[in-house]
């Protein structure tokens, strides 16, 4: 089973347990073992810390990177936290949806999300704001009838629907 994740760029760690609880709850009740995660803002952060501990924990899952581009580490002249995120991910694969190499910079990252959503069965996602586009993709993940958690609006592991 595969889990996507999407949310806020500005998320602020105040539901990292959670999102641990919420990940290992997956893992154990859905047998999820392949997740698919982006590269940009704090919420796709704090997923990858969760997610390199859970590796350690569960040495079989996978865990995916998803770019929004064919060569997002080009640039020789990252800032000292790009390159300490860099030595973050190190850990993990890198994925590359197909097509991504003809779609306009622009809308990348729409293609790549879409893409993790056709590809999951599951997707974990923080959202607070109802116009936001994270909510976009929750509206497209329910028209897809995937499974959607927000850790957001969990109050404890009760409220968790699997």
């Amino acid at each position: 089973m595969y889990c996507s994740f999407f949310g806020h760029r500005d998320y602020g760690n105040d539901s990292e347990h959670c999102l641990t609880e919420t990940i290992e709850k997956l893992i154990f009740t859905a047998n999820v073992d392949v997740f698919y995660v982006g590269n940009k803002g704090a919420f796709d952060r704090a997923v990858h810390r969760a997610l390199r501990m859970l590796k350690d924990k569960y040495p079989y899952i996978k865990v995916y990177i998803v770019l929004d581009s064919v060569s997002p580490f080009t640039d020789d002249r990252l800032n000292e936290d790009e390159r300490e995120y860099l030595e973050e991910l190190a850990d993990f694969e890198f994925l590359v949806p197909d097509g991504i190499e003809n779609v306009p910079k622009r809308y990348a990252m729409s293609h790549r999300n879409d893409w993790m959503i056709k590809e999951c069965d599951f997707a974990v996602v923080y959202c607070l704001y109802s116009g936001s586009n994270t909510q976009k993709y929750i509206d497209k993940l329910n028209k897809s009838e995937k499974t959607v958690v927000n850790i957001a609006e969990l109050t404890s592991e009760a409220d968790c629907p699997f």
